[in-house]
This record gives C-alpha cells, structure tokens and sequence, in this order.
C-alpha cells in the first residue's frame, strides 16, 4: 500500500488511478507521497467518488453520506473500503501540505457522458439536484457531507494534478 510503500529514492511522477478513494488515511498517504516525490515533480491522480455499489444498487446514490462512520467502515471492510473524501476535502488536503491542486471534473452524477470542466453550468447543477432529490437526502446526511454544495456532490470522478511548492518542508 501507498502509506506504508519502503523507497529510499525520489519520483518525478506519481499517477494513480482509482486509488486513493480506497486508502483509510488520506492525509498520511499524501504525506508519504509527497516525502517520495522530486522537488519538481508531479503527482496525477484519478479518483472515483461513490459507494462503488455497496448501497447505490437498491438505494439512493448519495445513502452512503448519510451513515456514520462506524457504521460505514464495517460495511466496507471487505469490499475495498471506499473512504467518502470528496473532492474539497483532496483539495484541502493537497493545499495544507504545501502543493499546488488543478482539478477536472471527469464523471457527473446522471449523465452519461463524460466531461472535462473545471466547473459546472448552474442550471445542469440544478436540473441534477433536483433529479437526485439532493435538498432531501441533504437533511440525512451524516458531518461533514451536509456541508458540501450540490456541484461537489454530482462530482463523481475527477483528474487532479498537484506539484510541490518551492520551499516544500516535510
């Protein structure tokens, strides 16, 4: 695993792709990237958000924010524990260690296609709210998902590219 990968050396790029949706401690898994990554280099990453089908099947997309954590992590344990972080939270993360954090919006809750945006047109964002019935299953949502806005929410996969900041300390 990422957290705990033993290398001694330096990359010039770090890409994943579907993975650090399953990690169980994002912030630790930066950390170790960023103390593997070259002073110039460049991580890639491309994340899923959702629950990978555990509930989505037979339930609403959104019922897994509405679980407690305790709750969740039991019924992820043998399913590749998908971890909820959406995608403010990598951007935080990302931020709070010193790199820079370019985001696209790849995959949209409700359309079919796929997309490569930065932000999405309000009016899709409110056709897709209320397609989903966001305002509702908002009220049932367990901290810190109630707090997110509609557009991170319908933001189902999404490529970051992050590179460290000059002057970047441990």
């Amino acid at each position: 695993p990422v957290e705990t990968f033993k290398y001694k050396g330096k990359f010039d790029l770090i890409f994943s792709n579907s993975v650090l949706e399953h990690v169980s401690d994002v912030n630790k898994t930066i950390i170790r990237m960023n103390n593997l990554l070259d002073e110039e280099g460049t991580q890639v990453h491309c994340v899923m958000v959702s629950d990978h089908g555990i509930l989505s099947e037979k339930f609403h997309p959104f019922e897994y924010l509405t679980l407690n954590n305790k709750l969740w992590s039991m019924m992820v344990k043998h399913s590749g524990h998908p971890n909820r972080v959406l995608l403010p939270e990598f951007k935080r993360l990302f931020l709070r260690k010193n790199m820079s954090f370019n985001y696209y919006k790849i995959s949209i809750y409700g359309l079919k296609e796929k997309v490569f945006l930065k932000d999405l047109d309000p009016n899709l964002i409110g056709k897709l709210s209320k397609k989903f019935k966001l305002k509702q299953i908002r009220k049932r949502f367990v901290s810190p998902y109630f707090k997110y806005s509609d557009e991170d929410l319908l933001s189902k996969r999404f490529l970051f590219l992050s590179q460290k900041i000059k002057g970047y300390e441990k």
